[in-house]
């Protein structure tokens, strides 16, 4: 995703980003959607297709929020 894991830890504990990311994370469809896709990136199981589809799935769920 280019981003580095000390920025994602940063983002997680609110020190980097928008303060409302730690309730986005408590979304429980969001939270499978995103573990399902990083998953499937880390695995190298997905086609760059998917991961755009993938994405804007994601995006979806977070306009619904």
């Amino acid at each position: 995703m280019g981003i580095t894991q000390p920025a994602v830890s940063q983002y997680l504990r609110s020190l980097r980003g928008v303060s409302h990311s730690k309730m986005l994370l408590r979304k429980k469809d969001l939270m499978k959607s995103l573990r399902k896709f990083s998953d499937l990136i880390a695995k190298e199981e997905i086609s760059e297709d998917e991961k755009l589809k993938m994405y804007c799935k994601l995006c979806e769920i977070l306009r619904k929020k």
